[in-house]
């Protein structure tokens, strides 16, 4: 039979095991460090392929009326789907010509949308939209403050 090979201390890899088992022991343990401050403000981002600017002003048209709309770019905003236009509000897309830039909206008066008049400048957002929700029950009424000072007789 033969006789079993005792393992040295100082082998390299019950060195290292070792070392393994006390690095991981000692970072488990120890508590986390101190924050560190906060980073500069990264560069913006690039506009998203459903996102495009306006080519042309854009002045809101009457509820109830068609209106063409012109954009920089060929956008990937499918007709018969709602759009937002700058701070303006929500307008219908209904049909798309010229290559994708040329949208023909339709104010459908969605609450929250402007009223006929503004202008949305060159190079607002115009973007896919959804319709606002419904307005949402109020909330628990605070409770009464302090009655001021009384008022100072009059002449």
């Amino acid at each position: 039979m033969a006789k079993k090979r005792l393992r040295s201390d100082f082998s390299p890899s019950y060195v290292y095991c070792n070392l393994l088992a006390e690095f991981f022991a000692d970072y488990r343990s120890s508590p986390p460090g101190e924050k560190g401050e906060k980073g500069e403000p990264g560069d913006p981002g690039e506009r998203g392929e459903a996102a495009c600017g306006l080519r042309e002003s854009f002045t809101m048209p009457a509820v109830g009326t068609p209106w063409f709309l012109i954009v920089e770019r060929a956008s990937p905003i499918p007709a018969s789907s709602l759009i937002t236009v700058g701070n303006l509000g929500v307008l219908e897309c209904t049909r798309i010509a010229g290559a994708g830039t040329q949208f023909l909206v339709f104010n459908s008066g969605f609450a929250g949308t402007a009223e006929p008049g503004p202008v949305a400048p060159i190079g607002s957002l115009v973007l896919l939209a959804g319709a606002r929700g419904p307005q949402g029950e109020q909330g628990i009424q605070g409770e009464r403050g302090e009655a001021g000072p009384p008022a100072e007789p009059g002449p």
